[in-house]
């Protein structure tokens, strides 16, 4: 009798079967085409107060395990005033204001492996200590950190040296957020040691969040924590205002005489209440700067995004060649965006977002993106608070349209709040 098939015999000839391995293969290649999803990590976060009420988070990724970097990053929204005084404060916290010695802080943190660092803008301010959490470097370099914080000693001749290096003309975000908001604030006139003293106390008392971010092994976790919960006794949450900042129709103001120079513009917009606002901001701004720096009758273009500060705002400089043809772009040229290629063009605005996920891949690997987003982006008091952020990001960004896009630009900009400076040479 005669079987169906040999079993001694292969199912497929050899030429049969490399076929089905290579479409097995063209079909894999094809499959990985057409989802072409960037997955990017999603890091643990542990959130907690300080004993005096201020919000901690922790965020930790495992191939941070390997590491030593860890970064704090405390957040202050004190009371707007004349950003020259904050700017003064800050200067001398960071230049020899440790008690009773004429180091500045880095130069004794320099040898434990650690550094301080600030930023401020009128509304936000961020103090940033980058440290060795291996025990014998993590221990004296908060010892040292919390006696500076709590006992800075702001001195006469610091102060003299600041004022020679500075002038009392306002910085150009001062002024745009000064035609911005009817409320500017606490006039100075002088910068005094007094007035430092007591705006370093307004500072302390007006601590809106801390981010860690970094591998800590649980000796370390300790230390840090008695390390927060010690500076307690000086630094308190900042109480929640309910005023709400009222915003100014759209003005201009003119310095100089013959041809534009530079410009300053300002827009006030809506905080990111889920990921994909912030990256229509991020792309809007993107595709600005990109247009703008490709310009012949533009020398340069920079871009700033301030978030998570109540009003936030967008604002943008510009230096213009020196010779100048009826084709320069107008100041106010980027607000609107319905002009630019990614609002209109499907096939850019893929691209200006595929490019976005590529550097996410690598900035996501980072503490220091961690610690940007964790106090620069998200806000616990917001709608897009960290938690949140980090367990919808990936998936938003990925599912980013431009329906999405263009839907969002019109929502979240002021387009009546535009505030100009132009100067002229």
């Amino acid at each position: 009798m005669r079987t169906m098939f040999d079993r001694n015999k292969p199912l497929f000839s050899r030429p049969v079967l490399a076929a089905i391995m290579v479409f097995a293969t063209l079909g894999i290649w094809l499959l990985n085409l057409i989802s072409s999803d960037v997955k990017l990590p999603s890091p643990d976060v542990t959130s907690w107060e300080t004993e005096s009420g201020i919000p901690v988070n922790w965020i930790n990724m495992d191939p941070w395990g390997n590491g030593n970097k860890i970064i704090v990053k405390f957040v202050f929204e004190a009371e707007q005033t004349e950003n020259r005084l904050t700017e003064a404060t800050f200067d001398l916290l960071m230049g020899n204001s440790l008690p009773i010695s004429q180091s500045t802080i880095n130069q004794r943190l320099s040898p434990l492996s650690a550094k301080a660092s600030s930023y401020v803008t009128p509304l936000q301010q961020t103090l940033q200590l980058t440290l060795n959490s291996e025990g014998n470097y993590l221990t004296p370099s908060l010892s040292v950190i919390e006696n500076w914080l709590q006992h800075a000693t702001f001195k006469p001749r610091s102060l003299v040296s600041w004022q020679k290096r500075h002038s009392d003309i306002k910085s150009d975000e001062q002024k745009l957020l000064d035609m911005l908001l009817i409320s500017n604030g606490t006039p100075t006139d002088e910068i005094s040691l007094d007035a430092i003293n007591a705006y370093y106390t307004v500072i302390q008392q007006s601590t809106s969040h801390i981010s860690i971010v970094g591998h800590l092994d649980k000796t370390s976790q300790t230390t840090l924590k008695r390390f927060l919960n010690t500076l307690s006794g000086h630094f308190k949450p900042r109480a929640t205002s309910s005023i709400i900042p009222h915003i100014q129709p759209s003005s201009q103001l003119q310095f100089g005489e013959g041809h534009l120079h530079d410009s300053h513009s300002m827009l006030a917009v809506l905080q990111p209440a889920s990921v994909q606002d912030w990256a229509t901001y991020l792309i809007w701004a993107r595709d600005a700067v990109a247009r703008a720096n490709n310009h012949a009758e533009i020398n340069f273009m920079q871009w700033h995004l301030s978030l998570t500060t109540m009003p936030s705002y967008v604002w943008w400089s510009q230096q213009y060649a020196s010779t100048q043809k009826e084709s320069a772009p107008t100041p106010d040229h980027w607000m609107d965006y319905q002009d630019l290629q990614s609002y209109s063009d499907g096939q850019h605005f893929k691209l200006l977002k595929e490019q976005l996920l590529t550097q996410l891949k690598s900035r996501t690997l980072t503490p220091d993106w961690w610690a940007y987003i964790s106090t620069q982006i998200t806000h616990p008091n917001s709608s897009l608070a960290l938690e949140t952020f980090i367990e919808n990001y990936s998936d938003a960004l990925n599912s980013f349209t431009i329906e999405d896009y263009r839907n969002r630009l019109e929502t979240l900009i002021d387009l009546n709040s535009y505030q100009e400076i132009q100067v002229n040479r």
